[in-house]
């Protein structure tokens, strides 16, 4: 369904009920929550800003987020997806540790079996398409990020 609202693509009439019961729902939180459960493993890390600034440039990662929707102030942990096979590999190519107990991590990468299938922004491919960066941004637990999200998943619903 997720590619079907990224790319404008017909839908089929399975997933036009599904879609029309999303734009029913009183809350569309506990809905789209549970689009996310299905989405990768999350990884959580913590890296000096600069070894985070080259790692959102590398070609094996897809960003997402906040750094993805334009005109929103960056504020939490840079979230991207990464191929599974690719995760040990960026941690240590950019000295990134993985965070445990009660310590907040400042990246998480969320670790994909096949990052093709990750939807893209039409404008760069480095970016993940605006829907999958409004998922991320229910995470962030900031008010105008979620606003920002819900207006994104509602703009997409209304597509359709």
């Amino acid at each position: 369904m997720l590619g079907h609202l990224v790319a404008g693509q017909p839908l089929s009439s399975r997933l036009s009920y599904r879609v029309g019961s999303l734009r029913r729902e009183h809350d569309l939180l506990p809905r789209v929550r549970g689009l996310m459960a299905r989405r990768g493993k999350p990884v959580r890390v913590w890296a000096f800003g600069p070894a985070l600034d080259e790692l959102a440039d590398d070609d094996r990662v897809v960003v997402s987020g906040d750094r993805a929707v334009p005109d929103l102030e960056s504020a939490g942990p840079l979230r991207m997806y990464a191929d599974d096979d690719d995760v040990e590999d960026l941690l240590a190519d950019y000295g990134l540790r993985e965070v445990q107990g009660d310590r907040l991590p400042n990246a998480v990468i969320w670790a994909v079996p096949d990052l093709n299938a990750v939807p893209r922004d039409a404008m760069d491919p480095h970016r993940a398409a605006p829907v999958v960066a409004a998922l991320d941004l229910l995470e962030e637990g900031d008010p105008r990020a979620e606003s920002a999200a819900l207006g994104i998943l509602r703009d997409a619903l209304e597509m359709h």
